[in-house]
């Protein structure tokens, strides 16, 4: 028997399981990261090639205040004003958010993930809720989640079985229909290991059968059925309120076209980026490429919700964000990525806006147990985070008068218990701590410290961080690198010692941490661990399980706050402090709907309605 409780398309959106993360602080600071972390939380932006986690900016790191919440900008929206067909859109997709022009796997996008989105879309997305800190009246914060293929969806009276009715007429850029089969296709092809790394698979585990596909006994995940082509439904082993948000990051790809292609070559195979084979639903479709340059997209005439106003979107690769804001100068990019040393020049800029926002993503360090079995004790990971005078980073390198600190991986700081931890700036504690675990820190060496973060804010920040350690008797040496480097050594090499990166902020997309924490999240198919090694703590484990399972908001809360109390002491990931993120964007650009930050890219950008003024 089917609840009655829905979210659908056309009414009023209800907001089931709000981001409660994501609204409140937003403190900003370097970094991103994609995937899988070190003996932690899956880092939720970075550049990302095996299955990462989101995009995240290495910039300013200081705490939104709470904004006034607006309606929803939704599909057909009054504020979206009309425009005049034509015209080219030119985007500089850089920075530590991005991996490149070259990464078109929907399945482990990372930061990628904002561009593919014109192309592939998903079963829900998120909303943006304009923020009256903005200039620009489209740009905000994640929102309730609403419909994209699917036009409702809703949860069985014994919460086991979810239905997705999918939107009818859809079709695929071959003009082919868009069915039920397709989105259990994706599924399966996420779940499977021989495809490499699909950064929602972490989060499916609760699915009937998830676990027979990632194993290989059988491609057939039986939890997903397809009873007719417009109905979609999921059951789970138990009852799993944050389903929708499980699957939300998932790109539906096309079965029939994606189907032939053998599985181990899918992670860099050419489908994605090749012009007339990568058929999505979306409003844009690939149309021409050029390794390592660039790629256009091209309106979708027959795009489902509307013709596109825009001729072309094109994407530039840009070697860093100061060349990028250059080009923004000159007239050749409508939008970039600005670090927060760079927003003070961007916004001399006429032609611009500068759009702030909330990444939901934290600052964190990582330190890989495989390298230093000592990092496995919690006391030294704490020690490292009593050492980092974090107030006077933030106060000094970013210009925060009254910096908020992280004491867990939630960026909200109702979630925090009372009794939580605050790890205020104590090296002398630092010092005991080391003692009390019996390590010395001078038989450790030279630690390189790396990250994908190239600007200067990030480079002053880890500066300062290797000073502090340095009164500790830690020595490390800085290593920035470019993101396709970094992904390397980090995740196909599990060469990092210790790595800076931008780590979930805690949001109901992740399931609240679960798929960076839990056991279950381990490499590769999600975010808790390095090869060889999987962060395991049946404490923790039982606090995020009891989290998934309920589905009353009131009492979740309170759950969530069992949650931060264990990952505060933990510290798998540290946590350091939740970043702010920059775009910026040409004033001609009508109807531009953002929200700056984003991990993931997944929500409803409105581009279809994009034009020029």
């Amino acid at each position: 028997m089917i609840n009655k409780t829905r979210w659908h398309r056309g009414g009023k959106v209800l907001p089931m399981l709000v981001v409660l993360s994501l609204l409140a602080a937003a403190c900003g600071s370097p970094v991103a990261s994609t995937a899988p972390s070190a003996a932690s939380r899956a880092p939720s932006e970075a550049p990302s090639a095996a299955g990462s986690v989101a995009p995240s900016d290495a910039a300013s790191a200081e705490p939104s205040a709470p904004v006034a919440e607006a309606e929803p900008i939704l599909p057909g929206d009054a504020r979206l004003v009309p425009g005049t067909p034509g015209g080219t859109f030119t985007g500089a997709f850089v920075g530590p958010c991005c991996v490149g022009v070259d990464n078109m796997n929907p399945m482990s996008a990372g930061g990628d993930y904002e561009f593919l989105h014109f192309v592939w879309e998903h079963l829900v997305t998120y909303s943006v809720v304009p923020s009256t800190a903005s200039t620009n009246p489209f740009s905000g914060h994640y929102g309730p989640l609403v419909p994209e293929l699917a036009d409702e969806w809703s949860v069985s009276d014994d919460q086991l079985t979810w239905t997705f009715k999918l939107h009818p007429g859809v079709k695929w850029h071959d003009g082919t229909d868009f069915t039920s089969a397709d989105v259990k296709f994706s599924f399966e092809l996420c779940l499977d290991a021989k495809v490499g790394p699909c950064y929602p698979g972490g989060s499916m585990k609760s699915i009937e059968g998830a676990e027979d596909v990632i194993a290989g006994t059988t491609t057939d995940l039986v939890g997903v059925e397809t009873p007719d082509p417009l109905t979609v439904t999921i059951t789970t082993s138990q009852p799993n309120a944050l389903l929708p948000y499980n699957v939300m990051d998932l790109f539906i790809l096309q079965k029939s076209s994606v189907e032939p292609i053998p599985r181990e070559t899918m992670e860099k195979n050419d489908y994605f980026r090749t012009p007339g084979k990568a058929i999505g639903t979306g409003p844009f479709k690939v149309s021409a490429y050029s390794a390592g340059q660039s790629m256009e997209l091209t309106r979708n005439d027959d795009y489902w919700r509307a013709k596109p106003y825009l001729d072309n979107i094109i994407r530039r690769e840009f070697k860093d964000t100061a060349s990028a804001l250059i080009a923004f100068e000159t007239g050749e990019v409508d939008y970039t990525y600005v670090t927060a040393d760079e927003v003070e020049r961007a916004s001399t800029i006429a032609t611009g806006t500068v759009l702030p926002g909330p990444s939901g993503v934290n600052l964190d360090i990582v330190l890989n147990p495989l390298k230093n079995p000592d990092w496995e004790d919690k006391r030294v990971r704490q020690a490292f985070l009593y050492g980092i005078d974090r107030k006077s980073i933030l106060q000094n390198i970013y210009n925060i008068p009254e910096p908020t600190l992280l004491s867990c991986l939630y960026s909200d700081p109702a979630l925090f218990p009372d009794d939580v931890p605050t790890y205020e700036y104590d090296p002398e504690k630092a010092k005991a701590l080391l003692a009390e675990a019996g390590v010395d820190p001078a038989s450790w060496g030279e630690i390189v410290f790396d990250t994908y973060y190239g600007d200067q804010g990030s480079l002053d920040a880890m500066t300062a961080i290797q000073s502090n350690l340095a009164d500790l008797g830690i020595t490390v040496k800085i290593q920035q690198m470019d993101s396709a480097a970094w992904s390397k050594r980090y995740y196909d090499d599990g060469a990092s010692e210790m790595s800076m990166i931008g780590g979930d902020g805690g949001g109901a997309a992740g399931g609240y941490g679960y798929g960076s924490l839990h056991t279950d999240s381990a490499w590769p198919k999600g975010g808790n661990g390095w090869k060889g090694y999987n962060y395991t703590n049946p404490e923790l484990d039982a606090a995020l399980e009891a989290v998934q399972v309920e589905f009353d908001e009131t009492k979740r809360a309170e759950l969530l706050k069992e949650v931060c109390a264990i990952d505060a002491v933990e510290q798998p990931y540290i946590n350091l402090w939740a970043t702010t993120r920059y775009w910026f964007i040409n004033n001609r650009i009508a109807n531009f709907v953002s929200t700056p930050g984003p991990g993931m890219g997944n929500y409803y950008k409105a581009a279809e309605t994009w034009h020029i003024r």
